[in-house]
Formats: structure tokens, C-alpha cells, sequence
């Protein structure tokens, strides 16, 4: 039953941000075209910008799926209200004076910028419209979080990819008659407002009891919520110096047209560290839930199996996209650009390393292991933001990379190694599987390489609709010889057709699954 509930989650939850990440693909080229490469440049930054105030919530949404999912089972009426409206009540409050602040210091933020002054109206717009999307952010994550704790993931991406369709319509508008930032930060708006309401009217279904209302605000309940959350935050801190500063810092020391290079780069990368991660995220209010019932055998059987599935499916995304990044590129901006390859493959290596320990991670924090992650990843931000900030000043553009490519794997590493020593797990039997995983990967990956170098298919080419073909070439050869991999080397066993057989279908069944 566990396994099951797994997976049909993993399943909505894949399905849902997959699609959400294929429309943000789609749209980033057609509002390059539109803004130009400064104005893309600040609307990066805005976003980047926008993560980190969302900081201030202080963890508070993942606190309420670790206490909705003990809760639910229960159904426990006042206590699930207490959560919710204490959540909202603290995320709203925190939004509000953040948005205050910001109307108050617009013109302040707009001279600091420096960013000319064609541009200082966007940037206006950006400060006076920017901290109403983060009010309406700070409301959706704690509704989001509610029904992640009711483990109801169908519902939440159900909303999030009708959402992605209002939006794509909005910037459509926004762009096509001329109203550039502003009318994509109005187009943002009216998308949070109709997400944060759907959020409610499914909330309330998932939980007929529901209610808002202030006698539920409780603060005693707040402060018990927030240590567990301000542990994991530090987790998103080190998330934001990796892949959020970088944009910062080469704002301050380069053109702006590096930080657009950084982004379009990363949004290619993060196919590595987005994909997998969907499979591994909704086992954290599983855990939680298991190791409430003190359910260990479970537990660490998900742990097993989970993280085996996660190194199948990242390793071949990262050999692949490495291999293949010149058509991908090619594909999506009609264009090759060095500098964009250049942070397809250093962030591609950085995520990958990282994304590899989803499952520890989830495991760990949903057993309340928050306190060590808290210490390794501020040691994981500040070393990023410090090899950054030095590195950037030495070799410019690409010191960025390498300063986060090289703080993900070594940060990793670390985590790796304190999680194995803290639960006593055999660190040799995960490297040893992983170790196979690779195996599996190394024929694929030398025989498209050897293609690719044979038939010199990776160079220009007059149009994206002319590179589709050699690419979808590529994944069709890279998944054979990996499918016949797998076989040979019997990664999945018997154990892996009662978890995942029925959900492949029969021919491929007999090919993958040994015993």
C-alpha cells in the first residue's frame, strides 16, 4: 500500500511539473525575443530577487507538511486548523511588511540599481508590483503545503498545470501588444490570484472541516513549527547561493549579458535537478508519516529502493544532456551559444552531484534530521558565495561556474558521508550500486559520443525544426543500449516488478526485471 501511494503521487507530481517545465521552456525564448538581453537580464533578476525574500518565511511551509501528515490519518480538526491559519497568518504578515518596505524604498532600490535609464521604469515597476507576487507566493506555499501533508498531489498539480495555460496566455498578451515587465508582473498576478483561490476551494474539500478563522491563530503552535523549518531554510539558502546568487554576482561584475547567458544556461541544467527530484519529493510526508508509526522496515526500504530508481533515471539525463547539449540548445533558442553550453555542462555536473542525495535528504528531514542539514548547508552556501565572489573577479564569467560546480560535489559528498555515519548505513553498499549504475551508462554514452564525433550531427544547423531528428536519434540509441544495459547487469530484480512492474508495460517488463 505504501509503495503504491508512492508512486501514484510521484506519478501526479512528475506529470505536473514536467509539463510546468516544458511551458517555462517554451516561454523563455519568446520572452528573450520580446524583452531583448537587458531586459531578460532583469527579469531574471527579479525572479532571483523574488526567491530570496521568499526566504522570510522561515521554513514554515515544510513544517506544516511534516505536521499535517502526522495529523491527517487523525483527522484531527482543531489542531489541522491551528496549522493552517497560524501558517497563513505568519506568511501573510511577513509578505505584507516586506511589500511595505519595498513601496517605501522604491526609488532608493531603482538609483542603487544602475541598471540606465531606459531601464529604470521596468525596474520601478519591478519594485511596486514585484511584493505583491510575493504576498500571493507566500499564501500558495502554505495551501500547496496543506495538501502535500493530505498527500493529495493530483489535486496540486491538477491546479498547477491549469495554471501554467493562464499563464501562458498572459505573458502571450503582455509581450505581443507591448506592455513588456509590467504587463508580465500584472499577467503574474492575476495567475497567483486564481492559484491561491483553487488552492482554497480544494483544501477545503480535502478537509470539509476546514476553517479560517483568527481563534485558530495560535502563536504557542507557531513557535513550535518554526525550529524544524529554520533548520530545512538553510537547506533553501544553500539552494539559493548554488543556483540563485551566481546571477547576483555577475550582475555586479559583468555585463549583463553573462547573467542571461547563467540563466538560459541553468534553466537547461536544471533538467537534472528538476526531473529527478519530482520523483523523490513525495516520499517526504510518507517518511514523516512512517516514522511517526516508528515503521523503520518501511522506511529504509524506501530509502533503498528510492534511491536506486533516483541514480537510474539522473545518470542517464546527465551523460545524455552532456553529450547532446549543442542540439538541445540548438533546438530551444535557434542558436548555439558558447557561454550557454559552457553552464549547460558545469551546473549540469554541479546539479547532478547534488540531486543524487534527494532521497537521503527526504529521508533524513522527514525522520527530523534538520539540524545537520541546517550546518552543511550553510558550509555548502557560504563556500559557493565566497568561490564565487573570488573566482568572478579572477576569471570573470566561467570562475562562476566552477565555483558551483565544485561546491555542489564536494558539499554533496559531505552530506553524503554525515547522513551514512548518523543512520549506519553501509556507505560502500550505496557506492557499489552506484558504481553499477554507472556501468550501465558508460556503453551508452561511449557509442553516442562515437556517433556524434563520426557524424559531426552536433554542428549548426539552419533551423530548430532541422535538429529534431539527429536529436531524437540520440535518445533513441542512448535508451536501447541502456534498456539492454540494465538487463545485463540486472539492476532490477524481483523486488523492483513488485514495486514497479505493474506499471510498465509487458514486453518492457520481461526485458528490465530479473527474477
Amino acid at each position: 500500500m505504501t509503495s503504491r501511494r508512492i508512486l501514484a503521487n510521484t506519478a501526479f507530481n512528475t506529470a505536473g511539473r514536467v509539463w510546468m517545465l516544458l511551458v517555462n521552456l517554451l516561454l523563455t525564448p519568446l520572452i528573450l525575443s520580446y524583452l531583448g538581453d537587458k531586459r531578460f537580464a532583469l527579469w531574471a533578476l527579479f525572479w532571483t530577487l523574488q526567491t530570496w525574500v521568499a526566504f522570510t518565511d522561515l521554513g514554515i511551509g515544510v513544517s506544516v507538511v511534516r505536521i499535517v501528515a502526522g495529523l491527517a490519518s487523525k483527522m484531527h480538526r482543531t489542531k489541522l486548523n491551528s496549522t493552517l491559519c497560524s501558517a497563513l497568518a505568519f506568511n501573510f504578515s511577513v509578505a505584507f511588511l516586506v511589500l511595505l518596505l519595498s513601496w517605501l524604498l522604491a526609488g532608493e532600490f531603482v538609483t542603487r540599481l544602475h541598471v540606465g535609464v531606459q531601464l529604470q521604469g521596468d525596474a520601478l515597476m519591478i519594485a511596486l508590483l514585484g511584493p505583491v507576487v510575493l504576498v500571493l507566493l507566500a499564501l500558495i506555499t502554505v495551501l500547496d503545503c496543506f495538501l502535500r501533508g493530505f498527500q493529495r498531489y493530483d489535486l496540486i498539480n491538477l491546479v498547477a498545470v491549469a495554471v501554467s495555460v493562464v499563464n501562458a496566455v498572459g505573458v502571450w498578451i503582455a509581450l505581443y501588444f507591448g506592455y513588456g515587465i509590467t504587463g508580465l508582473l500584472v499577467a503574474t498576478i492575476v495567475v497567483y490570484l486564481a492559484q491561491v483561490s483553487a488552492l482554497a476551494v480544494l483544501a477545503k474539500r480535502v478537509f470539509p472541516g476546514m476553517r479560517l478563522h483568527l481563534r485558530y491563530i495560535s502563536l504557542r503552535r507557531l513557535l513550535r513549527m518554526m525550529p524544524f523549518g529554520l533548520h530545512l531554510q538553510a537547506g533553501r539558502l544553500a539552494e539559493l547561493a548554488s543556483y540563485q546568487a551566481d546571477k547576483v554576482i555577475l550582475a555586479i561584475f559583468t555585463p549583463l549579458y553573462f547573467v542571461t547567458t547563467y540563466d538560459l544556461g541553468s534553466k537547461i541544467a536544471s533538467i537534472l535537478r528538476q526531473i529527478p527530484y519530482l520523483l523523490t519529493s513525495a516520499i517526504f510526508p510518507v517518511i514523516s508519516q512512517l516514522h511517526s508509526d516508528r515503521d523503520f522496515d518501511r522506511l529504509w526500504t524506501i530509502y533503498s529502493r528510492g534511491s536506486k530508481y533516483l541514480w537510474m533515471v539522473s545518470t542517464p539525463l546527465f551523460f545524455g544532456l552532456s553529450l547532446t547539449a549543442p542540439l538541445v540548445i540548438q533546438a530551444w533558442l535557434g542558436y548555439v551559444a558558447p557561454d550557454v553550453h559552457r553552464a549547460v555542462l558545469l551546473l549540469g555536473f554541479g546539479f547532478w552531484c547534488s540531486v543524487n542525495l534527494s532521497v537521503a535528504y527526504n529521508v533524513g528531514t522527514g525522520m527530523g534530521w534538520s539540524k545537520p542539514v541546517m550546518h552543511l548547508s550553510l558550509v555548502q552556501a557560504a563556500a559557493n558565495l565566497v568561490l564565487s565572489w573570488w573566482l568572478v573577479s579572477v576569471a570573470g564569467y566561467p570562475g562562476v561556474l566552477y565555483a558551483t560546480a565544485s561546491t555542489l560535489m564536494v558539499t554533496s559528498a559531505l552530506f553524503y558521508w554525515r547522513f551514512c555515519k548518523e543512520f549506519g548505513r553501509d556507505l560502500f553498499v550505496d557506492l557499489r550500486l552506484f558504481l553499477r549504475v554507472l556501468t550501465a551508462n558508460a556503453v551508452p554514452a561511449a557509442v553516442l559520443l562515437l556517433w556524434l564525433d563520426g557524424t559531426g550531427i552536433d554542428g549548426g544547423y539552419a533551423s530548430r525544426w532541422a535538429v529534431l531528428p539527429p536529436l531524437s536519434a540520440c535518445v533513441v540509441i542512448y535508451v536501447v543500449l541502456y534498456l539492454v544495459a540494465i538487463r545485463l547487469l540486472k539492476l532490477l530484480d524481483g523486488a523492483d516488478r513488485a514495486w514497479l512492474g505493474r506499471f510498465c508495460p509487458p514486453p518492457i517488463s520481461r526485458l528490465l526485471f530479473v527474477g
